[in-house]
């Protein structure tokens, strides 16, 4: 696009372009901007306000073309989102697949459960732990598992003797001293009399 210089001649200090509509602005008289040159024929018809800088050449300016728009790099995969721990397996020991405790048989998986869950572990931390370590919190559950049971057991044979001893008989009440009074004179009655001797009179 070929563009001209144009020099404000008039007396205010700041101009704009309300002729032709280019949007340009001069600050004040005596300065020089570049305008379109098919706008020139509208501005020169105000030679009091506008006039041809220097002598008049008009400059061609070359519009570089838009850079070619780049396509827009695929954004990178989010990562996987982690599963909960739930879903992560739980490492187990090379206990048994079934514990005896009492008169129970507990699978291995379930007592590994309530071993993580008692000794307060997340399952990353379970898993972290060396075999031994994870082989010592289960065989501490178990052995747990176990003295709960003897206790339970203990209470209940406790509960069962308590309740199955018979209560002690009742002490006789004290008869009353007129009943007893009676009796003592009944017996008295019973008795066999023995005979009355009787001595021999003097002659």
């Amino acid at each position: 696009m070929s563009t001209v210089q144009v020099e404000y001649v008039g007396a205010k200090p700041i101009k704009q372009d309300n002729v032709a509509h280019t949007g340009t602005t001069w600050m004040g008289q005596g300065d020089v901007q570049s305008v379109p040159t098919n706008a020139w024929p509208l501005l020169a018809r105000h030679p009091d306000v506008w006039r041809l800088a220097g002598d008049g050449h008009v400059a061609v300016v070359s519009t570089p073309a838009p850079a070619p728009r780049q396509a827009p790099q695929a954004l990178p995969p989010p990562p996987a989102p982690q599963p909960p721990d739930s879903e992560i397996g739980i490492y187990g020991t090379n206990h048994p697949p079934e514990i005896h405790v009492g008169g129970q048989m507990l699978q291995l998986d379930d007592v590994v459960t309530a071993a993580l869950a008692a000794s307060g572990l997340t399952v990353d931390e379970w898993n972290a732990l060396e075999d031994g370590d994870r082989f010592d919190f289960v065989e501490a559950h178990i052995a747990t598992l176990r003295a709960e049971d003897a206790n339970r057991r203990e209470t209940a044979v406790a509960t069962t003797s308590a309740t199955s001893s018979p209560a002690p008989a009742p002490a006789p009440e004290p008869a009353p001293a007129s009943a007893a009074k009676g009796r003592r004179k009944a017996a008295a009655d019973s008795a066999p009399q023995e005979p009355v001797k009787r001595g021999k009179r003097g002659g």
